[in-house]
């Protein structure tokens, strides 16, 4: 029975054998220095312990994306600010407003700005609202009932109207002088 779930375990989590392996090992005092694994930067999200096992020079910008996102102190000497696209800036800043002032903001596309938007709405003053789609407005106020004030609802389109239903009534109200 054992052997079936750990097949499984395999099938799910491909790095899954290295990193228990590797504790493992560690746990039994053997030396596992000279193992770098390739699990990429997923992995130090649960368990920042494992970094040292980590080659940092195979990482792309995702990756370091994810690493400055849950673990900016894992990367002190990151320099390569302007190489991450919109996508990346969206994560960092997710989790890390701190590195606001590196952000190169016309990176971030609608969905970038949506994503961060719903975690960190105090950007929507740099956000450039053009970019941002019926789709994304809907999300947006959907999760951020605050940026109510802020859409274009002129641009909501279509099938998102039925996407008000989500909203509390008073955002409805509230804005129904903007509604077509």
């Amino acid at each position: 029975k054992s052997g079936s779930s750990s097949n499984s375990t395999y099938l799910l989590w491909p790095y899954y054998d290295g990193v228990v392996g590797i504790l493992w090992r560690s746990v039994r005092g053997e030396n596992t220095n000279k193992e770098k694994r390739d699990f990429g930067a997923g992995v130090l999200i649960d368990h920042p312990e494992l970094a040292k096992y980590l080659d940092f020079s195979k990482f792309n910008m995702l990756d370091w994306s994810i690493v400055i996102a849950y673990h900016p102190e894992l990367a002190p000497d990151f320099d390569r600010w302007k190489d991450f696209c919109g996508s990346c800036w969206s994560t960092i800043l997710s989790h890390q407003v701190q590195f606001a002032d590196k952000c190169d903001w016309d990176k971030l596309n609608g969905y970038d700005w949506a994503e961060l938007l719903m975690h960190q709405p105090q950007f929507m003053n740099k956000c450039k609202r053009k970019l941002l789609s019926s789709e994304n407005w809907m999300d947006l106020i959907t999760a951020v009932p605050e940026l109510a004030e802020y859409c274009q609802w002129h641009r909501v389109t279509g099938n998102h109207w039925r996407w008000h239903l989500r909203l509390p009534l008073m955002h409805l109200r509230k804005y129904r002088n903007l509604l077509p």
